[in-house]
């Protein structure tokens, strides 16, 4: 304040750093830009207070009771996250014919202790919201609910940034970029911990190591 005459500081972070509880707490002198979990989007999306259309390649932005939403679906990542979601289904694919070849080969085989491992799989690779198992004389099928993997699915690429800096202060593309620098941060902080100082993990839970 002294050396460098600021008022006003803004804080940039990730949704782990911003829970409301922190957003509220926050002196006048102290803006944050942050962004919100798919669940958060998914609740105005409920609400009506956001509309999925406004997900575009270019910023949009809207305001709700004074915090600013910005809101963006990268074309690319949207194509990386449905191709990471097709290889799991066919990895899925192939532990069943796996499975429904063991059944075949051994009479005594349970299929039932084949599909709670198949399901199993299926929650780690988290696609259990759209993929349904059944069995049939032993032989188990895979089934893809289309309506609720088309609901997992509207949101992939999109994301929602928060901030309460007012417009004036800086446009949604500064809002934007200053966020986008974190990924600056983050390299930062993993090149020294892995690469240079190999630094150990600290925990900071108690006052003394803080």
């Amino acid at each position: 304040k002294k050396e460098f005459m600021i008022k006003k500081v803004t804080l940039v972070g990730d949704r782990a750093m911003f829970p409301k509880s922190q957003k509220d707490d926050l002196p006048e002198t102290i803006s944050y830009i942050t962004a919100i979990s798919k669940r958060q989007i998914k609740t105005l999306l409920d609400t009506k207070q956001l509309q999925l259309s406004l997900f575009d390649e270019d910023l949009q932005e809207i305001e709700i009771d004074r915090v600013r939403y910005i809101l963006r679906c990268n074309s690319i990542r949207k194509q990386e996250i449905v191709a990471n979601r097709s290889n799991k289904i066919e990895l899925l694919e192939e532990k069943i014919s796996e499975k429904n070849k063991y059944l075949g080969e051994h009479e005594k085989a349970n299929p039932d202790i084949a599909v709670r491992d198949l399901k199993n799989r299926i929650e780690k690779l988290n696609i259990n919201k759209f993929i349904e198992l059944t069995t049939e004389n032993r032989i188990i099928k895979c089934t893809i609910n289309q309506e609720a993997l088309e609901k997992e699915s509207q949101l992939d690429g999109c994301y929602c940034l928060t901030t309460d800096v007012p417009k004036e202060e800086a446009d949604k593309d500064i809002i934007h970029a200053r966020y986008k620098d974190l990924a600056m941060v983050e390299r930062a902080f993993r090149t020294m911990k892995q690469s240079h100082l190999e630094i150990r993990p600290v925990y900071l839970r108690r006052e003394d190591r803080t």
